[in-house]
């Protein structure tokens, strides 16, 4: 069994649109009372706005989520595929991906610009291969203005990664109840 087709990951790149152009400057950020945002610039072409498959020799982005058949069967979760979030992990204004793997390694896809992706995987410390990953999401856990990582698994202990710029120092895997590892 494979996990998200084409189609899938066409929808999530697509998402990204604002920060993958790069041709025209992303409109400012706009403060509020605890958040921030910024309009979203969508092109309308001759049918409206819509979603073109990229092929992943365009992106750069190869992931692949693959399910053993014995493993899907043995629990439905495993069939149900992995996560996928979209977040500026490194702060440089581009929207990063982080794709989740059942049974294999996650991957990090660094937003190089033009829908471009680099694989910073290995650098960043973020596979966590063989966690059974099953949704992802960024999030400034600790406040201090950066995005981090958290990973869901099935089965086991979530994880929470604090990111700097672009590599994950993970804060270990933690017990469902535990306080969460001060940040540094």
């Amino acid at each position: 069994m494979r996990g998200p087709g084409p189609l899938a990951l066409a929808a999530a790149l697509a998402l990204t649109s604002a920060g993958c152009r790069g041709a025209a400057p992303p409109s400012p950020w706009h403060d509020e009372a605890g958040y921030r945002w910024r309009e979203l610039s969508v092109p309308r072409g001759r049918d409206g706005p819509g979603f073109t498959e990229l092929p992943s020799s365009r992106t750069g982005v190869s992931f692949t989520n693959t399910v053993a058949l014995d493993s899907a069967l043995q629990n439905r979760h495993l069939a149900q595929g992995g996560g996928v979030a979209l977040g500026d992990a490194d702060g440089d204004g581009r929207p990063d991906i982080y794709l989740t793997s059942n049974q294999g390694a996650n991957a990090l896809y660094k937003n190089v610009g033009h829908w471009r992706f680099q694989d910073v995987t290995t650098t960043a410390g973020a596979a966590l291969t063989g966690r059974r990953s099953t949704g992802a999401t960024f999030a400034d856990v600790d406040g201090d203005g950066d995005l981090d990582l958290l990973v869901s698994t099935l089965g086991e202990a979530s994880c929470c990664s604090r990111t700097t710029g672009m590599g994950c120092s993970p804060s270990g895997p933690r017990r469902r109840g535990s306080a969460p590892t001060p940040a540094a």
